[in-house]
């Protein structure tokens, strides 16, 4: 037995802990939907890899569009975009859930197109005119999902074409992107940019680019370029579009087309420093604690909680 004035001293190593040095490792990739399976493509090689395949996936459930949301390690997607569309979100484990029916209150959603995420919001563009046709397919305006999980109108686009449609979508922090284009009959393909403040004061979007018919996907804004897939192929667009190389699906068995593109942060785990021995007097004890958003956790003793008691 020891004596009451006897002290400790222990070095504790462990993955998060009170008062210590976090170093989180994080690598930049992009990730691909195509069928059913999310791959991470490699930005310079084009080789991908099985990241997951989604579970519980309804039959006959079409998927368009991805976007990674980093803080909460999930992936958001839009389904059965022409045939009552939804928002749903796929688990890092590959858990696919139903989410949100895109019925707004103040009109109703003929196609949905594009999704983007930015500041916790999720916008997505979506036809709510009803056009020319029962199932109009040129989604000319943009909505957002709020906050407060309220589906907002932002803004009507118009451009010089006769049918503005947003095909494809992707919003930074001051600036929207947008992709329209029309097969070979009509043969353009048009980029677009508008300033993400001030939205309900003007609908005329900036035509940045315009060249012949590209089926575009999706696409993410990195590096001051734009990334997107068309078909099995990754593009760059800084003033001109260059495809990079063709992505390389040899190995997770699929012959379909891309039709998702995200940004993808993948996160080693994290470890920690304490930078100086901890003393504790016997029969004493302390609160190690590990809060970290989003983590989970396994202590030496079994212990799955964030913070443990130690003497």
């Amino acid at each position: 037995m020891f004596p009451q004035n006897f002290q400790m001293k222990a070095i504790l190593f462990l993955f998060l802990s009170f008062n210590c040095h976090l170093i989180l490792s994080q690598e930049y990739k992009l990730a691909g939907l195509i069928e059913n399976k999310i791959v991470t493509i490699d930005p310079s090689s084009g080789e991908t890899t099985l990241l997951l395949e989604i579970q519980n996936l309804p039959n006959g459930t079409d998927l368009r569009d991805l976007v990674y949301q980093k803080t909460k390690q999930e992936f958001y997607t839009i389904a059965n975009p022409t045939d009552n569309p939804y928002l749903a979100k796929i688990s890092i484990s590959g858990e696919f859930d139903k989410l949100k029916i895109l019925e707004p209150e103040f009109a109703t959603i003929y196609t949905v197109e594009a999704i983007s995420l930015y500041d916790e919001e999720i916008y997505f563009s979506a036809s709510l005119n009803g056009g020319l046709y029962d199932n109009d397919p040129y989604a000319e305006s943009l909505l957002k999902i709020n906050v407060e999980n309220e589906i907002e109108f932002l803004i009507e686009i118009k451009t010089e074409k006769p049918f503005p449609d947003i095909d494809v979508l992707n919003v930074t922090k001051d600036r929207i992107f947008i992709f329209d284009g029309a097969p070979p009959n009509q043969n353009f393909l048009e980029f677009y940019e508008l300033g993400l403040d001030g939205l309900n004061t003007s609908s005329n979007p900036k035509n940045i680019y315009t060249s012949t018919y590209i089926p575009i996907a999706d696409f993410c804004y990195f590096n001051n370029i734009l990334l997107f897939v068309s078909e099995r192929s990754l593009y760059r667009f800084d003033t001109s579009i260059q495809r990079i190389f063709n992505i390389n699906t040899d190995g997770i068995n699929s012959y379909e087309n891309f039709t998702g593109l995200t940004q993808y942060i993948s996160c080693s785990l994290p470890t920690s420093n304490l930078e100086k021995e901890i003393e504790i007097c016997n029969g004493d004890s302390i609160v190690l604690d590990a809060e970290n958003p989003n983590s989970s956790y396994l202590w030496s003793n079994g212990s799955t909680n964030s913070s443990i008691t130690v003497n």
